[in-house]
């Protein structure tokens, strides 16, 4: 990551530390920015975005790939501050803000994701997985944030992933109390090869 933008992260942290904006940790921002880099995610969908924070991290990950970030998020507030965080640290171009509800007008049917990242309402997940499930190819990779730290508001979503045999899930501990689920479709593994590692 550019040095500029890095700095600007930082002053963005603080500023929404003081603001009690619902930004990701640092730590979070990271791992975002990690996991997208080292899948070679080349289309992103974010359902919450706040001012953007998180969504720097994202659309900086995709940029050596010519990749884009399509976002979703309500609060006027939000979405204003966010267009005017990703022009300064030049990313604008990499990102579509949809000023709506997922749930309202979801993706186009057509339209599939390589990564996932969710932290918008906590208490509908559920309705918010309803939508993302339909979006994903065989190789995409899901994050749920804040699924420790929320469990009252989470509970109907944890419930229903209990009941997805279809997908794979892990959650990994993040920020002391709390952590992020992991979701994506289970892979299925033909007899032959399944054969071929027993050494038949």
């Amino acid at each position: 990551m550019k040095k500029k933008r890095e700095v600007f992260l930082k002053k963005l942290k603080a500023y929404g530390i003081k603001e009690n904006i619902p930004n990701v940790s640092e730590t979070n921002g990271c791992f975002l920015h990690f996991l997208v880099r080292s899948l070679q995610a080349k289309t992103v969908l974010e359902i919450g975005m706040a001012n953007g924070y998180s969504t720097i991290y994202l659309a900086d990950g995709v940029e050596n790939i010519d990749g884009r970030v399509v976002c979703y998020e309500i609060a006027e507030t939000g979405w204003r501050a966010a267009e005017k965080n990703f022009k300064e640290v030049g990313l604008s171009d990499r990102i579509e803000i949809r000023k709506i509800s997922v749930l309202k007008e979801p993706p186009r049917k057509e339209e599939k994701f390589d990564f996932i990242f969710v932290d918008a309402q906590k208490s509908l997940y559920h309705e918010f997985w309803k939508v993302v499930k339909l979006h994903m190819h065989k190789n995409t990779v899901v994050v749920f944030d804040d699924v420790l730290k929320f469990t009252k508001k989470t509970a109907p979503f944890h419930a229903l992933m209990k009941q997805e045999t279809e997908f794979e899930q892990v959650i990994l501990p993040m920020d002391g109390d709390d952590g992020v689920m992991l979701v994506r479709k289970r892979v299925r593994i033909r007899k032959q090869q399944d054969d071929h590692t027993r050494g038949k």
